[in-house]
């Protein structure tokens, strides 16, 4: 089996032979600004660090805020979190980091162009940091939920090509891109992607998520039989995991144990040998 760096190569390689160039950052619109009177309520801080851990305080509000005041108290912390990159436009990374949390306070409310914006701001500030691929998968998100699959895979891809930034995130990316793929109709593309989370994700959960992804594109196809065989490869990759007698072993379990194929194949066979039976009385 290839290292996963020698996965990683050779999938930049194919992404760049399918797309006939490599996958492009999405296009962010110039950092958005807001005005010193938006900002008059929210008091400056000694450093970005500061100003952060404010913006924190303000979210945490949010949460403790009555169903009739959860309006204001999420535009006050999405405010707070501006302020950090208003304040100190010099703490880029910082900056990235509120703009993201910013972004997810907006995508919870459903604002998804609030919160473009703000993830929009995260890619500008934070290249190529963790914040910056979180911005860029989020980004895709929005693009998948508003019918523009295309446009997500670009964002997904380009996470998945950044060498730069761990491999949890790409992991991530890589799962989402083969959705993509999917809804494109591109199923030998989506498996592939899957295939490489499967057999070299970083984190054994996203891993499973991985195999669990390539054998439903099995199912979808009634090839019962190879989505049966990637789900065998699945639970003897993740075996020694599995066996652990930690928080992770057991969430390891109760992953396998969870996935959705089992009952998708499960499902397909009762269908397969229902049909069977119906021409057998005829």
């Amino acid at each position: 089996m290839l290292s996963r760096a020698s996965a990683l190569c050779a999938l930049l390689a194919w992404c760049c032979s399918r797309a006939g160039a490599a996958p492009q950052t999405p296009q962010a619109k110039p950092v958005a600004t807001t005005s010193a009177g938006e900002l008059a309520g929210v008091p400056r801080a000694a450093s970005a660090a500061g100003q952060l851990r404010f913006a924190t305080q303000r979210k945490l509000r949010l949460w403790r805020a009555q169903p009739a005041e959860v309006g204001q108290a999420r535009a006050l912390a999405v405010l707070a979190f501006r302020a950090v990159r208003e304040y100190f436009p010099e703490a880029r990374e910082l900056g990235a980091e509120a703009a993201f949390r910013a972004g997810e306070l907006l995508r919870a409310a459903a604002d998804d162009a609030g919160a473009r914006t703000e993830f929009d701001a995260a890619c500008r500030l934070g290249a190529h940091t963790e914040f910056s691929a979180r911005a860029r998968i989020e980004i895709g998100h929005i693009e998948r939920r508003v019918g523009q699959p295309q446009l997500a895979l670009d964002a997904y891809l380009s996470v998945l090509m950044d060498v730069d930034i761990a491999a949890r995130w790409r992991d991530d990316a890589g799962l989402a891109a083969g959705r993509a793929y999917e809804e494109l109709e591109r199923v030998e593309d989506a498996r592939r992607l899957f295939q490489l989370v499967a057999e070299h994700g970083e984190d054994p959960l996203d891993r499973i998520r991985g195999f669990d992804e390539w054998a439903e594109t099995f199912v979808e196809v009634d090839d019962l039989e190879a989505a049966a065989g990637v789900l065998a490869l699945c639970r003897n990759a993740l075996a020694s995991r599995a066996a652990e007698e930690t928080e992770l072993g057991m969430r390891v379990r109760n992953a396998l144990d969870r996935m959705r194929c089992i009952e998708s194949i499960e499902l397909a066979v009762a269908r397969r040998r229902k049909a069977r039976a119906t021409i057998g009385e005829h």
